[in-house]
């Protein structure tokens, strides 16, 4: 059995001496996941990840890294601190409760969500795809070393709160994505000019100056564990004042749109699009009644090219396939009937390649790894039980959110490249956003869908055809939305029609999955492990 991960992770060398704090607690995650001893973390994925880390300031690594996973594990060792206990009774909004424990040093902890826990590594795995694109950025060192930063703190902090379910851990997996947004939110606007006064609310998201910009609080925010005492760090980050993630996430659509959307599809897209996410109604009323005057007002003399249009729409859709996608799991934002059902888990594990090929073919982003396209071999200790772990679905959302996040950075560095040369034309080339522009054609889908069947059989061979034929019918519905006749060109003014036409996003995830349900011929799910069994490590 051990052979069968030789491939993916190495045995256990007996000279592992000198490793740091984070090769150890990786090592002993992913034992922890596989269940099986003399497995370590592969030590060639680690170096890409800590070489690449490396590049990001003096300080992330190993030694701001070695002293976040000490206080890690130490705080685990400790069973919490006074008022805020580690404890395998405490409660959370996550399904899975499978409290098992954890060796570290002879230590044992209890990880109250094992695969909630272990699937954070895959923020990890995705950080060699910022340094692989580095050279072909815009955006400067300073953004993308922060961006770095900001992956391999949500990497630790996400997993100290599934472990745990600490308050500590809880503060420390919601303000590393808070960061990270904020910083994309903050490179889109960079090169833009506020008007009348509202240069906070365009670059800040807030009637009044904050603190701290978005790469300040990427570096104060690794350089926590450094600085202070773990008793501390609670304080310490409660100082971090940032927009809330789903306001700076509400902010980045509404930026790519109004670049490349009329502004009365926006009318339309915009408000369903905030409920659909839970946006609270202060935040609705900033971004309608502040922010989008704002951002129309910095951005009315940047006059795009329906060239450069066409490739900012065929990115932004892209990027967002995989951020939708992923909040399917996320099990907070979207609350469905099917988010536990075990064939929708186990179908949806199968599906995160072709979601991502989908996605991929959109952008046209370079990704140097396929094997993470591909949702391969290496990602974490325990993927192949924990992606289709029906009480767990949450461990997808980790996979394939760190896939969206890195391609959201790319899209707003998309966004400021097409800003950036629309302002440094002498006469822009005029070109009125009409509602009949073209948003997508239906050929694209069909090249996908080609390709989708040219592959290699797999065991998600047969789940991703009836995804792909589900696809092309929504496709083919939006086409026909405002004319009630398919032409082969979805326009802005369809895509506002079909959206409009759902009546919500539970609704229409059920849908989706009760229709590839239909097209699906089910005798693949007989030669796959039941998804409430002991791991069968394939």
């Amino acid at each position: 059995m051990i052979n069968m991960f030789k491939l993916a992770f190495g045995l256990v060398s007996l000279q592992a001496a000198n490793a740091g704090t984070m090769r150890e607690v990786f090592d002993d995650l992913t034992q922890f996941g596989v269940q099986l001893p003399l497995i370590r973390y592969p030590s060639s994925t680690f170096e890409q990840i800590t070489s690449c880390m490396a590049t990001a300031g003096d300080s992330l690594y190993p030694t701001a890294s070695d002293a976040a996973w000490a206080g890690w594990t130490q705080f685990g060792i400790n069973r919490g601190q006074p008022g805020d206990p580690w404890s395998k009774d405490n409660s959370a909004f996550w399904m899975e409760y499978d409290p098992r424990n954890l060796t570290f040093q002879k230590n044992k902890i209890p990880i109250i969500e094992p695969c909630n826990t272990v699937s954070n590594l895959a923020y990890y795995r995705i950080i060699p795809d910022l340094c692989a694109n580095r050279d072909s950025l815009t955006m400067g060192d300073d953004y993308l070393n922060a961006v770095i930063q900001s992956f391999a703190t949500l990497g630790m902090g996400s997993s100290f709160m599934h472990g745990s379910r600490t308050s500590l851990g809880g503060v420390f997996d919601t303000i590393p994505i808070s960061v990270i947004a904020y910083q994309y939110f903050q490179l889109m606007t960079d090169s833009l000019d506020a008007k009348n006064g509202t240069d906070s609310i365009l670059h800040e998201l807030s009637a009044t100056p904050r603190a701290y910009d978005g790469r300040m609080l990427a570096t104060k925010l690794h350089m926590i564990p450094l600085e202070h005492e773990i008793n501390d760090w609670h304080s310490a980050l409660d100082k971090l004042e940032r927009p809330q993630y789903y306001f700076t996430f509400g902010a980045i659509i509404i930026n790519a749109l109004t670049l490349v959307a009329p502004p009365a599809v926006n009318d339309v897209l915009i408000p369903p699009l905030m409920s659909a996410f839970g946006l609270s109604d202060d935040v609705k009323t900033f971004l309608l009644s502040k922010f989008i005057p704002t951002i129309r007002d910095a951005t009315a003399d940047i006059n795009l090219s329906l060239k450069q249009r066409t490739a900012l729409v065929s990115k932004f859709a892209g990027t967002v396939v995989k951020l939708l996608y992923s909040f399917m799991w996320q099990e907070q934002t979207f609350v469905y009937a099917a988010v536990y059902d075990p064939t929708w888990n186990l179908f949806g594990a199968l599906l995160m390649p072709a979601v991502n090929s989908l996605a991929n073919v959109l952008t046209g982003f370079n990704h140097a790894d396929a094997s993470i396209q591909n949702a391969g071999e290496g990602i974490y200790g325990g993927q192949t039980y924990c992606r289709v772990k029906a009480t767990a679905p949450h461990a997808k959302w980790h996979e394939m959110s760190a896939n969206g996040l890195v391609d959201l950075a790319y899209m707003a560095d998309a966004v400021k490249v097409q800003i950036d040369a629309s302002k440094n034309v002498a006469t822009a080339e005029t070109d009125d956003i009409e509602g009949s522009e073209v948003f997508m054609t239906i050929e694209v889908i069909n090249s996908w869908t080609a390709d989708l069947k040219a592959q290699d059989w797999t065991e998600g061979y047969l789940v991703q055809q009836a995804f792909g034929i589900v696809v092309k019918g929504i496709a083919k519905d939006m086409d026909a939305c405002t004319s009630g006749k398919a032409d082969g060109l979805i326009t802005w003014d369809d895509l506002a029609c079909y959206i409009d036409g759902i009546s919500s996003a539970a609704d229409f995830i059920d849908r989706l999955f009760e229709s590839i349900q239909k097209h699906y011929k089910p005798t693949l799910s007989q030669v796959h492990s039941t998804p409430f069994a002991n791991p069968v490590f394939v």
